[in-house]
C-alpha cells in the first residue's frame, strides 16, 4: 500500500471519491509517509500551509511520535507562519487532534470545520 492510498482508505467514508480522482485532486500535493511502529499508518498531505492528516483508524492516538509533531508544529509552523486543516464535523478523531495540537476553529462550511493555527499561539 503506498501512502496514499493509505491516505484515500483513512478517509474515503467522508468523501464522494474514487481513488484515481482522489489522487488527481492531490496530485501537486506532497504526501509524507506516517509510520507507527514500523507499519503505514497513513500520511500527512500537505499544500503550502494547508495540512490534511490521514490515518486509518487502526492507528489514532499512535501515530503522533515527536519527529512528526515537530515537523507539523514546529518546522512547518514556523516556515508558514500559520497552517490550515479542515475536519469533517463527524470525524471524533480529527476534532481532538487539532484540539490537542491547538489549531481554533475559525469557519464552518456544511460539513467542515476549518481549523487554523497561528506561529507564536
Amino acid at each position: 500500500m503506498t501512502p496514499l492510498f493509505a491516505a484515500y482508505e483513512s478517509a474515503k467514508d467522508r468523501m464522494n471519491l474514487t481513488y484515481p480522482q482522489f489522487a488527481q485532486a492531490f496530485k501537486a500535493w506532497e504526501v509524507m509517509p506516517v509510520k507507527a511502529k514500523g507499519n503505514l499508518a497513513g500520511a500527512i498531505l500537505w499544500n503550502g500551509n494547508e495540512l490534511h492528516c490521514c490515518i486509518l483508524p487502526e492507528f489514532h492516538k499512535r501515530w503522533l511520535v515527536p519527529s512528526i509533531y515537530k515537523e507539523i508544529l514546529h518546522t512547518r509552523l514556523e516556515r508558514f507562519g500559520s497552517l490550515i486543516t479542515k475536519v469533517n464535523k463527524h470525524s471524533r478523531a480529527g476534532k481532538q487532534f487539532v484540539t490537542k495540537a491547538g489549531f481554533q476553529h475559525i469557519e464552518t462550511q456544511g460539513d467542515t470545520l476549518i481549523y487554523e493555527l497561528r506561529y507564536g499561539n
